[in-house]
């Protein structure tokens, strides 16, 4: 069977995805150091920054669903690309002329989310259109390895560009990638493009037809909400995780970076190993052990403040670090493949916006509870609990309805597809 690699239609997809990914480490480390440098924000200004380019998701993802349904696909991707790349362009232009403003930042910071949110929407509609449902694992997996990579090469590339052509300037090469990836998006192939135009569209039934069925198929249903559950647990440990280190432990940051980049790493690896485990394992106790595990990693990570001597604890942070991000990777493979398997290609979109509401509009949640748990109960036991409710989320699913995710998740495997 040939796999999604030796597809020159997904390799342009793969490629896409890849370059924009690259570009958007950049401008997420130079965006806020121009606000930092060249305008001198303050903090509460470089969060408003920050914040507001996540604010249009709320407003947009219903919306965003049924364009993505009803118009072409790769020609949504594409255009929310060259829209993100003729933004972005604005600011080395701004900053040439003069005229460049934290109001402008903050209007480009809005523009850049409404074109994110449709975005990403679209995007997570692609795949099932371009591989054929047993190739669903294995192509999720070359593109979460992409962003993986990136997330670990990213920063570095960042740092070199702005020290280089300076914080404002390092942005035009994000663009630039973003109107490479608009071209390769734009000569995709597609087996189902959307309904032909948005003729006799009906905004709210549509909208109510996404939700509808995200309501009303138990396995969407239970991957939404155990990726938002999950996002909770992860993000109050992201919250924390930073503070523990450096103050409960008294390690030094250079040791932290050590300890996220055993998660990055650990997240690549994860990635590109999902597609031997869906070839070699049944997809639902697949999902169920890589869940326990990622909540099991972030538990042990409470252990190092039980331990004497830095070499001990760094040990023991990178190996749980590796662990959790490895299992969270395979789940995340295989939980974006099943929703993909499941959905028909014409609710795409509109699934896809229903279940990100769930599960991304969670992730403020996790700070909040993160934070105040932190404060109030000690970062060595906040690390431990939101380790254990992860661990214990697949436990708990599979004394309600929901395990039917572990029981009949919608996978094929390649195996079990046609030669």
């Amino acid at each position: 069977m040939k796999g999604p690699l030796r597809d020159a239609n997904f390799l342009r997809f793969w490629t896409a995805v890849t370059v924009s990914g690259i570009g958007s480490q950049i401008t997420l480390m130079a965006l806020p150091l121009t606000a930092l440098v060249v305008l001198h924000a303050d903090p509460v200004q470089l969060g408003v920054l920050s914040g507001l380019q996540y604010v249009p998701a709320v407003v947009v993802l219903p919306f965003a669903g049924v364009v993505a349904d009803h118009w072409p696909a790769k020609l949504v991707n594409a255009g929310c690309d060259l829209a993100r790349g003729l933004i972005l362009l604005t600011v080395p232009i701004v900053t040439a002329t003069g005229v460049l403003s934290l109001n402008w930042l903050y209007g480009l910071g809005l523009a850049m989310g409404v074109f994110k949110a449709l975005g990403d929407v679209a995007h997570h509609s692609m795949l099932p259109r371009i591989v054929s449902e047993e190739q669903l694992v294995p192509g999720n997996a070359a593109v979460s390895t992409s962003y993986s990579v990136v997330d670990v090469t990213g920063p570095g590339l960042a740092g070199l560009l702005v020290q280089l052509l300076g914080a404002p300037y390092a942005i035009l090469v994000d663009a630039v990638s973003y109107l490479l990836s608009a071209s390769l998006l734009a000569t995709l192939k597609l087996r189902f493009s959307g309904r032909k135009g948005p003729q006799r569209l009906r905004w709210g039934t549509a909208i109510t037809e996404g939700f509808r069925y995200f309501f009303r198929d138990r396995r969407v249903l239970a991957f939404g909400v155990a990726s938002g559950l999950g996002n909770i647990c992860i993000q109050a440990f992201e919250v924390t995780i930073i503070i523990y280190v450096v103050q409960s432990l008294a390690l030094t940051p250079a040791l932290l970076g050590v300890v996220v980049a055993a998660g990055a790493v650990g997240g690549i690896a994860g990635s590109a190993f999902a597609a031997y485990v869906h070839s070699r394992f049944p997809a639902g106790p697949t999902i169920f052990a890589a869940q326990f595990m990622s909540g099991v990693g972030v538990m042990a990570a409470a252990s190092a403040t039980l331990l004497d001597g830095t070499a001990a604890r760094v040990a023991v942070l990178v190996a749980c670090m590796f662990v959790s991000t490895f299992a969270l990777a395979v789940y995340n493979v295989h939980a974006i493949s099943a929703r993909q398997a499941i959905v028909r290609p014409e609710l795409m979109g509109r699934v896809t916006a229903s279940y990100r509401l769930i599960s991304h509009g969670a992730i403020p949640l996790g700070a909040l509870a993160g934070g105040i748990a932190a404060q109030s109960l000690g970062t060595a036991t906040t690390v431990f609990l939101t380790g254990t409710v992860q661990a214990l989320l697949p436990v708990a699913f599979l004394l309600t309805s929901f395990g039917i995710i572990y029981r009949n998740p919608g996978l094929v495997r390649a195996s079990e597809g046609q030669a």
